[in-house]
């Protein structure tokens, strides 16, 4: 299904009263949506049975500045971390209910979508004027969201190598795998990642792996090891340094690893989303938060 974004149409009147300051920014805001929203993401299904297609309505709802039911499905215990819309259920439910223009310019995407528990991460597009590509992870209780982790960068259409940064598959497959698929996962951070093995790297790789990240440098080697192996003599633009592998999870054919590590000795939030086939990586997306 594709997810269906609704511009933000201004009124003759207000754009009679904009500056032209603010008109080139409505401008660039609506181009940032309409390019992103070209390519096919993940919607709600109509009848909500999980805590996932949950997660998805919520963000279908603040897309469509569908306040009320928004705001229902938020507990009032509710707290998050790095959102751009608060840190608290007064702040956010103040921020739906908001008739400001700058408010209406937020367009979430979602384009991976995995839960395990009653926790839910999602793999998104934040449109906008600064686009964002985010990975949060939802916490429920009670069919309600008590907690909200956001982690995001600067939005990057292509790497370096000159591919999409967000698009690949998107579909859920292979459910039953989750426990080996997590493994295999788990597996493969710690002897390549952490302990930086790079003769590991083969072992749980498909031969038509694919990498989205804006961290891989074009000018360097095409290996795995240019993303993940630690080498201070390397000569590639990206050297990250895995320390520490904070939490796992997934479902079905998606991983997500949640990191503690360097990037250029600045320390980082690594959020790694690979997807597996044939009991192999087959792609991977990361988002690195500052």
């Amino acid at each position: 299904m594709k997810f269906i974004v609704i511009s933000v149409i201004l009124s003759a009147s207000l754009i009679g009263c904009a500056s032209s300051d603010s008109s080139s920014e409505n401008n660039e805001t609506n181009h940032s949506i309409q390019k992103i929203s070209a390519s096919q993401g993940l919607s709600a299904p109509k009848e909500l049975v999980n805590n996932k297609d949950r997660a998805l309505a919520f963000y279908e709802l603040i897309s469509n500045r569908d306040a009320g039911p928004a705001v229902n499905m938020i507990s009032s215990e509710l707290k998050m971390s790095n959102w751009p819309m608060g840190s608290k259920y007064s702040e956010l439910k103040h921020f739906l209910k908001a008739q400001a223009s700058e408010n209406s310019k937020i367009r979430i995407k979602p384009l991976r979508a995995g839960q395990m528990g009653n926790s839910v991460f999602v793999h998104s597009i934040y449109a906008g004027l600064n686009s964002t590509s985010a990975i949060d992870i939802l916490t429920f209780e009670k069919g309600k969201i008590v907690n909200i982790e956001h982690y995001s960068e600067t939005y990057q259409e292509k790497n370096s190598k000159g591919i999409p940064t967000m698009e690949g598959q998107s579909k859920t497959l292979e459910v039953n795998k989750t426990g080996l698929y997590l493994g295999i996962v788990k597996s493969f951070m710690k002897k390549v990642a952490i302990d930086n093995s790079p003769n590991d790297i083969l072992e749980g790789v498909n031969d038509d792996y694919l990498d989205h990240s804006a961290y891989v440098d074009g000018a360097g080697s095409t290996s795995l090891e240019n993303r993940f192996v630690y080498d201070e003599n390397s000569k590639t633009a990206f050297k990250f340094d895995y320390h520490k592998m904070e939490r796992i999870q997934g479902e079905g054919n998606f991983v997500l690893v949640e990191s503690k590590a360097t990037l250029n000795s600045e320390d980082v939030t690594v959020l790694d989303l690979f997807r597996l086939n044939r009991n192999r990586i087959s792609e991977h997306w990361d988002v690195v938060s500052k």
